[in-house]
């Protein structure tokens, strides 16, 4: 998949913005504040829905202006799409598709796989389980059609739930939306277990040329004991009634990474953690890309910071080989001039204009 073509109307600090892109490599200099991120996050929103920076869509519109609006055109296995969203201030979506309407963005989500590198990004390693959760079902949610109506459910049943636990005190009553929920966290499981498998090979591979140096490992917790859920639920009943949530399931699921037996957050220093995780980001794409054929895009915001001159040439050799259009976001051309080496566009932006350089 490319993103040749980026429009985007009354986002930030960004006007307006018509920019035919390099299907390579597109960087992006400026100053801090100039609104290289918020190119970024444009196209991260225009793929997701949301935005990676602000939960609240009314700050995201530029003040006095009633909504926002991104489109796009995609070339996808030789095939062209265009895709559009819009947002007002009053809460509502618009979502297009090949001229039609669309109900969901989980159609654009399809067509437009992003990995998303920002300084923040270092919660995936660091910040809750939810985070690493988040990951496996980015992946899950690209091999199997199936995968996010059945999430989407067990979530469903799982506040149902809940709500139940506020009042229920005998089980009997709990016991038939038990029966109903088992089954799918079950599939769930299965399929993160499957997902995990398959992307570790590629997780060792990348993890060996940024870290040699140290031996990591990845294990997929599902997020209970491995027994029948259905009887776990049971057993845990008591407990769950007086806490008034369901502790344990699915949606306590985890990906365990450590190094000689320790959780990395202890033996790795910052910027170590920061190649683990663009190695994480790297490997997921190149596992997608085995997949399906199709490619991602990689939305890297400040891309050397915290990266001495030996790390950064790790990654730049890693970037290098990737198969995908790249975005990447900088200070200045020479924090990008290696990569530069490859063919691609160079954007200036400042105060919100982004003009085209030679």
């Amino acid at each position: 998949m490319t993103l040749h073509r980026l429009m985007i109307s009354h986002f930030r600090n960004i006007t307006t913005a018509d920019l035919e892109l390099h299907e390579s490599f597109n960087a992006l200099l400026g100053p801090n504040g100039s609104g290289k991120t918020s190119l970024l996050e444009a196209i991260y929103l225009l793929g997701h829905g949301r935005s990676f920076r602000q939960p609240l869509i009314a700050s995201i519109i530029q003040h006095g202006k009633p909504a926002l609006a991104l489109h796009g055109r995609l070339e996808q296995k030789d095939a062209w799409h265009k895709i559009g969203l819009q947002k007002s201030r009053q809460g509502t979506t618009q979502i297009r598709c090949n001229g039609m309407d669309s109900r969901s963005i989980a159609e654009i989500t399809q067509l437009l796989p992003i990995q998303l590198i920002t300084p923040e990004s270092l919660l995936l390693l660091t910040g809750p389980a939810k985070y690493r959760c988040a990951f496996i079902d980015w992946g899950c949610f690209h091999q199997n059609p199936e995968f996010l109506a059945v999430w989407n459910r067990v979530r469903r049943s799982l506040q149902q739930r809940n709500a139940l636990l506020k009042s229920v005190r005998h089980y009997d009553a709990m016991q038939i939306w038990d029966q109903s929920l088992a089954p799918l966290a079950h599939q769930i499981s299965d399929w993160r277990s499957e997902y995990c498998n398959g992307l570790q090979p590629y997780l060792s591979a990348i993890w060996a040329k940024l870290l040699p140096d140290y031996s990591l490992s990845c294990e997929f917790q599902p997020g209970w004991e491995a027994m029948d859920y259905q009887q776990l639920l049971f057993q845990q009943f008591p407990r769950d009634c007086a806490l008034s949530y369901t502790r344990l399931g699915p949606h306590r699921a985890n990906l365990s990474i450590r190094t000689a037996g320790q959780p990395i957050e202890i033996r790795l220093s910052r910027g170590e953690l920061k190649l683990l995780l663009y190695g994480m980001r790297l490997a997921q794409g190149a596992f997608f890309t085995q997949q399906t054929g199709r490619h991602c895009l990689y939305l890297l915001d400040d891309f050397p910071a915290e990266l001495d001159q030996q790390r950064r040439q790790q990654l730049i050799a890693c970037l290098q080989e990737i198969s995908g259009q790249l975005f990447a976001s900088a200070l200045d051309k020479q924090h990008l001039s290696d990569l530069l080496d490859k063919k691609g566009k160079l954007f200036a932006v400042k105060h919100g204009t982004i003009t085209l350089l030679d």
